[in-house]
């Protein structure tokens, strides 16, 4: 008699070797079905292009805008800050000892970034510090 799928071990199973099996033993997953039930703790849905002017501190968003503004500032270590519009608002990114080579001209006025991060407020304005990135245009 066959057993159910979701009682099958997890040993049983293609491509499951030793090394993947010990891993899933130590966080208490024997069969298929602890497999399904193992579900993440949060889901982020980066997905949802939110506007700027809709975010609230604390929260974290993905938004698409184009990039107005640059600047470098040195006290101690280097940081660059980028102002970033859509058609709702404006908010700046933060990037702390950043590699120049790699971020300050790559991050030019006119180029359209996608961002995720939380935002904060840094003196009176909106700020992500060190949001994922990435370049769309």
């Amino acid at each position: 008699m066959l057993a159910a799928p979701q009682n099958i071990a997890c040993s049983q199973l293609q491509g499951v070797g030793p090394k993947t099996l010990e891993r899933l033993h130590k966080i208490n997953l024997f069969r298929v079905q602890d497999l399904l039930f193992h579900l993440p703790i949060r889901y982020e849905d980066r997905t949802k292009i939110s506007p700027i002017r809709k975010l609230k501190v604390g929260e974290y968003a993905a938004i698409v805008g184009t990039i107005i503004a640059n600047k470098v500032v040195r006290y101690g270590r280097s940081m660059l800050y980028c102002t970033l519009q859509d058609i709702s608002g404006q908010l700046q990114i933060c990037f702390f000892n950043f590699n120049k080579q790699k971020l300050q001209f790559k991050l030019l006025p006119g180029i359209k970034l996608y961002c995720y991060g939380e935002l904060r407020w840094v003196g009176n304005t909106p700020t992500m510090v060190h949001p994922e990135y990435k370049i769309l245009a």
